[in-house]
């Protein structure tokens, strides 16, 4: 899934389900005023499962769960970069649920792997060559196993920080 426009893979509302598996998604660009170019996208109580696959050289965000649930495991994020909001995050989560096992986050642009008010599970993982490897802020807050290797980050985790996030899930572009 490579080079489209806004996002590469994404589900919105409620009774919404997305399992992407040995898939790469790579290369989505940002709409002309220079936002989105998400790779995968969760909102809106949608739920999204990301397994053994590769998401690559997006902008904003590789995977973004807005007030949504899911998991990303076995899993390459990497290369995100800004996008006219900045950001840049390998994973982001917002309002929501989102278990991580296993994956590779680097070489992004702000954070690898970010939770914003959200709960979950970072376990297994190797967090590397971002800004910011792992970032946790607001409550519920994420638990981060002993087994992550988070290190090679200009700062390698942040607690309680500030970043700045999407108030709003992506909306489905008009016909």
């Amino acid at each position: 899934v490579s080079d489209n426009h806004l996002a590469g893979l994404m589900a919105l509302n409620s009774g919404t389900s997305l399992t992407a598996t040995q898939v790469w998604v790579s290369g989505t660009k940002m709409d002309a005023e220079g936002l989105f170019g998400v790779g995968v996208a969760a909102g809106l109580g949608a739920s999204v499962s990301v397994s053994r696959s590769r998401v690559s050289d997006n902008h904003t965000v590789g995977l973004f769960f807005y007030e949504a649930e899911g998991s990303v495991s076995e899993s390459f994020l990497e290369g995100t970069k800004p996008s006219g909001v900045q950001l840049g995050d390998g994973l982001l989560a917002t309002g929501s649920v989102v278990n991580v096992q296993r994956v590779i986050s680097r070489d992004n642009a702000r954070a690898g792997v970010l939770f914003d008010k959200s709960d979950g599970e970072v376990s297994g993982s190797l967090i590397t060559r971002n800004a910011i490897g792992l970032a946790d802020q607001g409550l519920p807050g994420a638990t981060v196993a002993d087994d992550n290797v988070i290190e090679g980050n200009d700062q390698d985790r942040l607690d309680d920080g500030n970043l700045e996030v999407p108030d709003e899930a992506m909306s489905l572009p008009g016909l």
